[in-house]
């Protein structure tokens, strides 16, 4: 078994647009070196209020509702004082404001035409020098037309960043990784990427196969799990794989799975996904979890790919974030270094 990965990082298109920003390096972008969750919105003109309330709109853990990204608006004199984020939106009416004239020299020529010709439009592109911000621009030519372009478009920018995030949540993971992995030996058939800030929690653990890897401050777990002779329809069974979370939530860890907050997504590519609440009734302890099932048919295995995290009082997003990215690095590997 090979605990890390050396997969390229490869950039999401959107609106075939997700490209190096123009300007990188140019001194009118603040460089971004705050957090993944964090956009600074800046506008002139008419309110963003739409935009800013469907980025912000909330998510679900435990009873609990927090926003999926923490927006703060700013204005041009504002905006290059301002560092503490990773993604970066200019709302502009093309003309002659200062902040306009930012978001001509940030927009590729093909795109001011575009917005020329059909009145609006939105483009995201990364600025790979500033530390992996992403930098989204709508632009339109009227007040009413800016108005209109976040109605249509405010859903599919939040769930492009959101998708970007853990891209370069994934690539942040696999270069750290590539410099300082932990490996363990074995033929087990998968690689993950651990960084450096993760060990092994349990050398044996009470799951016959499986490798169990945690991080501290909160307390985030990922186990991988593995049980030989599945075939392609057990695989994709909700009830067997509900019964086999059960059943390796017990046996790993001692915790019990909330059924009524259990979901099951169908499966995409071969793989499914479980997600819900787990609970430890001897620690008093909880907390979502999801898990990634991966079938290795030429093989006949069945991978579990299953994160935990138990972070009370503290935000659970940006935490689930970060363990569904590690999630993406597991791959199935054809031989075993």
């Amino acid at each position: 078994m090979r605990l890390f990965s050396s997969l390229p990082f490869v950039e999401l298109l959107v609106l075939a647009t997700t490209l190096p920003l123009v300007g990188c390096g140019d001194p009118s972008l603040p460089a971004a070196t705050g957090a993944y969750a964090e956009i600074v919105l800046a506008h002139e003109g008419p309110s963003v209020s739409i935009l800013r309330d469907t980025l912000e709109a909330s998510v679900h853990y435990l009873g609990q509702t927090e926003p999926r990204f923490r927006v703060q608006a700013a204005g041009f004199e504002q905006l290059d004082s301002l560092s503490n984020h990773k993604n970066l939106i200019l709302a502009v009416i093309l003309g002659d404001g200062k902040l306009a004239q930012r978001a001509k020299r940030i927009l590729r020529p093909e795109h001011r035409q575009r917005v020329l010709e059909s009145g609006a439009g939105w483009f995201h592109y990364a600025d790979v020098f500033a530390r992996g911000q992403r930098v989204v621009v709508l632009a339109a030519r009227s007040s009413a037309a800016l108005d209109s372009l976040q109605r249509s478009a405010s859903a599919q920018v939040r769930e492009t960043l959101e998708q970007s995030t853990i891209e370069r949540i994934t690539h942040e993971i696999q270069s750290l990784s590539q410099r300082g992995a932990m490996r363990s030996r074995g033929a087990d058939g998968f690689d993950i990427a651990v960084p450096p800030a993760w060990r092994f929690a349990q050398a044996q653990p009470r799951w016959g196969n499986a490798v169990e890897l945690v991080r501290d401050a909160p307390t985030r777990i990922v186990t991988v799990f593995w049980i030989e002779g599945v075939d392609s329809v057990q695989a994709t069974s909700p009830q067997f794989l509900r019964g086999l979370q059960r059943d390796a939530m017990w046996r790993l860890h001692g915790d019990r799975l909330v059924e009524s907050e259990c979901g099951f997504v169908s499966p995409a590519g071969g793989e499914a996904q479980l997600h819900g609440v787990w609970q430890n009734e001897r620690d008093v302890g909880g907390g979502p979890f999801m898990t990634r099932f991966v079938h290795d048919p030429r093989r006949g295995r069945l991978y579990g790919v299953q994160a935990l995290l138990f972070a009370p009082g503290r935000p659970k997003h940006p935490f689930m974030r970060e363990l569904r990215a590690m999630l993406d690095t597991f791959r199935i590997i054809e031989e075993a270094a």
